[in-house]
């Protein structure tokens, strides 16, 4: 049998080896921005699948603080919460995404709560998703007219107990449960 010859490659010219560093810049940048990509895309779908099962609420609160635990709240329910600061914003928004639940404070910077309920009452969209304002007005009988004239669903005194945000979510929306995972 005939021996083979070791072949020992000749090393690369400086050209050559600029050429071979930028291909492999170029395909690690390949690699990377198809991770990336399939990152995005499983979140993507993973959004997708909860929104399947789950209620997408919009809470519409110019107060942070008392924002954020309306979202703790709605998530405890096994809803999406979607937060605006303003009713600009929440228009804009509802105008966007389909909305299953909206959760109005009556104060709002821009366009106040009533507005903003009748805007989407307008809407061709979903206009009977039901409205819940929150409100500090103490008066039962304004609010109920407020709620009536606006086309809302209900309405929360503040300060607001969790238990009761619950039964209102629960009573105007009842594929929810007022009970966490």
């Amino acid at each position: 049998m005939k021996a083979l010859k070791q072949c020992t490659p000749a090393a690369p010219t400086p050209d050559q080896e600029e050429r071979l560093n930028s291909a492999r810049f170029e395909i690690a940048g390949l690699v990377n921005g198809a991770v990336d990509r399939r990152r995005e895309l499983l979140v993507h779908v993973e959004r997708k699948l909860r929104r399947i099962n789950a209620p997408v609420v919009l809470i519409v609160e110019d107060d942070d603080a008392l924002a954020q635990w309306f979202a703790a709240v709605v998530e405890r329910m096994r809803a999406i919460p979607h937060v605006c600061g303003n009713g600009l914003q929440a228009h804009a928004f509802a105008c966007e995404e389909p909305i299953d639940f909206y959760l109005i404070d009556l104060n709002l910077p821009g366009i106040d709560g009533i507005e903003l309920a009748e805007r989407i009452r307008g809407r061709a969209m979903l206009p009977l998703s039901p409205i819940l304002f929150v409100s500090g007005e103490v008066d039962a009988a304004v609010l109920a007219k407020i709620a009536e004239i606006a086309g809302a669903n209900g309405w929360v005194h503040k300060p607001v107990r969790e238990v009761e945000l619950q039964r209102e979510v629960c009573r105007l929306l009842p594929l929810l449960s007022s009970t966490g995972p």
